[in-house]
């Protein structure tokens, strides 16, 4: 099936228009919104992509949104269901926290628009993710505002959508654009169309870390559109003891993997190039000649590059070549519920990423008392300074030896960071992180958007701009 760009395009946009039945079933009767004078009480709505109940890797969804009830505001959960076959198009799971899952899998012509998505804008649920969110925001009109939990697809989901004022949340991978490492939306020239348009759309934008922020401006965002938040870490993160805490999983993971009296080194993330796991590798030879019993830990689910072919094989042919093999464990994927024992047991976490918006690692050892060494691109290091850890430039090994070495050779340096960064850690506590969230729907209802996309002359004057 041999289409033009012109063509998909056509496709895509008639199978989003088909199936008003559909819009128009039981559960999605279609309502009027009328913006309201006062937001004392606010309806949000969570839009993501995954939400799976009582799974550990879904907490720090669950325990923002337990706050956001909590504090007396209604909060719902819109997700799609790509493993859904036939039924009903929509599932709703009743709670104080609401989850409707629609289907975007369910039937021929949904795969055949998953298809064209695909092909034209990168993300495969595209068209039929839209198609249930229009009709969904239709059929509720007591929600205020779509918090969304990414810049593309989702957020652009909701600009093109329109009906409710919408934050989406700047995650890191929506706005990377790396050719050479084959990884990043912005590679596509129909995502990053979709970017500005939806920066221009969204009420207000919400960053994860600094680094995410200056990438956001890159791409044409507003800076004083852009409101930097962190992302909060788990409840389980802030232990009370945390010297004990960390002499018991420093005693796990010795015996774990066989490591007495070496100095660790904890890496974690999926293997692939953006991660910079084997600038790492290059650089033990040298961090090996200052502090020779060091050893270091990957942790993280192998991948498949699209160059390099299967990730773990190609480090370990770095190992070999290097001929540090003996001192580096590829521990392979690790459940969420241990994470924390691995970067608590650590000497050091480095994180070599090339370019992120907001590496959670760094955060996460760093609320466990362990010093890091990070690349100036691995964004959420913009919440720290040197009295916490070492930022180096990405793609140089040298540079990342040396600041290992510096930190795991000087120990009355180490306990400073050490201690530097448990004080640092409150601002990534969820009560902090839900105040200023919360903050930020303020503002949006009350002072910057009051009545929906569609129906501000801001937003008219923003569409002849982008031509849409």
């Amino acid at each position: 099936m041999c289409l033009s760009k012109r063509e998909w395009r056509t496709h895509l946009i008639g199978i989003v228009r088909t199936n008003r039945s559909y819009v128009e079933s039981e559960n999605y009767t279609i309502s009027a919104y009328t913006p309201r004078a006062r937001y004392d009480v606010m309806h949000i709505m969570y839009f993501t992509t995954a939400y799976e109940s009582g799974i550990f890797g879904n907490r720090i969804h669950e325990e923002f949104l337990e706050r956001l009830h909590a504090a007396g505001h209604a909060v719902s959960v819109f997700v799609p269901d790509a493993k859904r076959r036939g039924g009903a198009r929509l599932t709703l799971a009743a709670g104080p926290v609401p989850v409707a899952r629609a289907a975007v899998s369910a039937n021929r012509l949904d795969r055949v628009a998953n298809l064209l998505s695909g092909r034209l804008v990168h993300y495969d649920y595209f068209a039929t993710v839209l198609r249930s969110y229009c009709a969904y925001v239709r059929a509720h009109p007591e929600i205020d505002l779509v918090h969304v939990e990414s810049v593309y697809p989702l957020g652009a989901v909701a600009a093109l959508a329109g009906g409710r004022p919408f934050v989406p949340t700047i995650r890191g991978g929506d706005l990377i654009a790396d050719d050479a490492i084959a990884y990043g939306f912005a590679r596509f020239r129909s995502v990053r169309w979709l970017l500005r348009l939806t920066f221009a759309r969204a009420a207000l934008v919400r960053a994860v870390s600094p680094g995410a922020r200056d990438m956001a401006i890159r791409y044409g965002c507003p800076p004083d559109k852009i409101v930097v938040v962190p992302r909060h870490l788990r409840d389980d993160c802030f232990v009370e003891d945390v010297a004990a805490a960390r002499t018991k999983c420093r005693q796990l993971i010795e015996e774990r993997h066989k490591l007495m009296d070496r100095k660790i080194v904890v890496a974690v993330g999926r293997l692939l190039p953006v991660k910079g796991f084997d600038d790492l590798i290059r650089a033990l030879p040298m961090l090996l000649q200052r502090v020779p019993d060091t050893t270091v830990l990957i942790c993280g689910p192998n991948r498949t590059d699209p160059q390099l072919g299967d990730y773990a094989s190609y480090l370990r042919r770095l190992m070999n070549e290097r001929e540090v093999g003996h001192r580096v464990v590829l521990v392979g994927a690790v459940p969420p519920e241990q994470m924390a024992e691995y970067l608590a047991a650590a000497d050091a976490v480095a994180v070599p990423s090339l370019i992120e918006g907001g590496n959670k690692i760094l955060v996460e050892g760093a609320a466990l008392g362990t010093p890091f060494v990070a690349t100036q691109t691995a964004g959420t290091i913009g919440f720290f300074d040197e009295s916490h850890g070492f930022s180096i430039p990405p793609r140089n090994p040298e540079r990342l030896a040396v600041a290992l070495a510096d930190l795991l050779s000087d120990q009355e340096a180490w306990q400073r960071k050490s201690a530097a960064c448990l004080n640092q850690r409150v601002q990534f506590h969820a009560d902090h992180v839900t105040t200023e969230m919360l903050q930020l729907y303020q503002d949006v209802l009350q002072h910057r958007h009051a009545v929906p996309y569609g129906h501000s002359s801001t937003n008219s004057d923003q569409n002849e701009r982008l031509n849409v």
